[in-house]
Parts: structure tokens; sequence; C-alpha cells
């Protein structure tokens, strides 16, 4: 994956095109925990999408959820999320 550190290093665009893959698959893996998030928001709290997003943002940041829920439905959701969040 990585040159050994007996062989040259790469030239600077294979360097760049490497690096733009692992900032496209970490993006991806954001974008995804974002978008679990959200439908889960929505579907056991049943907030509006822009709410949803909000608190998915909010966990997925660390900040933990905007809204305290009074039923444990809604708290499913970023439970679910942290995993993904680290």
């Amino acid at each position: 994956m990585f040159e050994h550190r007996r062989q040259p290093l790469l030239d600077r665009k294979a360097f760049v095109k490497r690096q733009w893959r692992y900032v496209l698959v970490a993006a991806s893996f954001v974008g995804i925990s974002l978008v679990m998030g959200t439908v889960g928001y929505v579907a056991f709290a049943g907030q509006s999408v822009v709410d949803a997003f909000l608190n998915a943002s909010m966990i997925l940041a660390g900040m933990g959820p905007v809204v305290n829920y009074r039923t444990p439905a809604p708290k499913c959701s970023p439970r679910s999320t942290r995993f993904t969040a680290g």
C-alpha cells in the first residue's frame, strides 16, 4: 500500500492522487453517518429533516443532541450514530 523505507518516494502526482482517494473515503464515511443519523431522527423522533440534520451533525461533532427527549425511542438514533463517529 505504501512505499517501503528502502523504495523511492512517489512522485508528486501519484502522491496527490493517493491523498485525494483517502479524503474521498473519509468524506464518504462522514456523509453516510450523517445520512444515517438524519434518517434515524426523522424515523424515531419524528423531527423535521432540518432538525434531524442539526442533531445528527451535533452528535457527529461530539457536542451531543440539541433536544432532550422524554421517551426512549428517539435515543436510539444517536446511539447508533455514535458507533460510526468514534
